[in-house]
């Protein structure tokens, strides 16, 4: 049973007092790092998640995401970056590759999700991406016990439109995530029209695998504002118990 955690309430008074630090001085809201023509195919999903994150938590948000070239300045105003896309994106050249590596060293945390129909291009690219950024370290499948699966929702694996990879694959530095790459089209589960209707069907789960692919990005975004406050040890035997029940 996927349950929340009793001191979620306090963390997210704290979490909704850190998303102030960045970007919009009062709400936070989703940042699209353009990085190709075909940027962001989900449209509908991001403004869904940050209804969703309002709805669910006290963190105050604009639901419409701001799209941002990655050879801006802007993208040093926003903690969180998300980039989306079905094929292989063009090389973003060095200076790009210089100033997001920046950013994520100072705090920052990037999101990358394949949202092609199989997996593909799209996560090659994103590989050779979070290879550049970071030469030493080595894009490598998150823990099942990591903080983005227990940050708001206990969860215990990686889902969305699909079910290809059961793991979310990260850049770690000095035990935060700085990169965290999607194989499974996780924007796809939760992608709605101007009328409201979701654009794609969700297999094999149907709309059990549609609320999991939900949480799992509400606790990405989460984790993105709080970092790693669930693994304070207080914590621990209260979520142990929940996952033995």
């Amino acid at each position: 049973m996927v349950v929340r955690h009793p001191m979620h309430w306090l963390g997210i008074g704290i979490c909704a007092s850190l998303c102030l630090a960045f970007g919009d001085a009062t709400r936070f809201r989703f940042a699209v790092l353009e990085l190709g023509p075909e940027a962001m195919p989900r449209q509908g999903a991001l403004p869904y998640l940050a209804l969703q994150l309002a709805r669910r938590t006290s963190v105050e948000v604009i639901p419409a995401p701001l799209m941002l070239k990655p050879t801006g300045k802007q993208i040093f105003e926003h903690p969180f970056l998300v980039a989306s896309g079905e094929t292989r994106f063009p090389d973003p050249g060095e200076e790009t590759v210089v100033r997001l590596r920046r950013h994520l060293r100072s705090g920052g945390m990037l999101l990358l999700d394949d949202a092609a129909p199989e997996r593909g291009e799209f996560s090659m690219a994103a590989r050779e991406l979070a290879g550049r950024l970071f030469p030493r370290q080595e894009l490598v499948p998150l823990p099942r016990e990591h903080t983005v699966y227990k940050s708001f929702y206990l969860l215990d694996r990686a889902g969305g439109r699909r079910l290809e990879d059961p793991d979310l694959h990260a850049v770690v530095l000095d035990g935060r995530v700085a990169l965290l790459l999607s194989g499974n089209d996780l924007l796809g589960a939760f992608d709605r029209d101007s009328l409201g209707s979701w654009t794609q069907s969700t297999s094999p789960g149907g709309e059990l695998q549609r609320e999991q692919a939900v949480r799992l990005a509400l606790n990405i975004a989460y984790y993105a504002l709080c970092l790693d406050y669930k693994d304070d040890q207080v914590h621990a035997p209260f979520i142990l118990e929940r996952r033995r029940r």
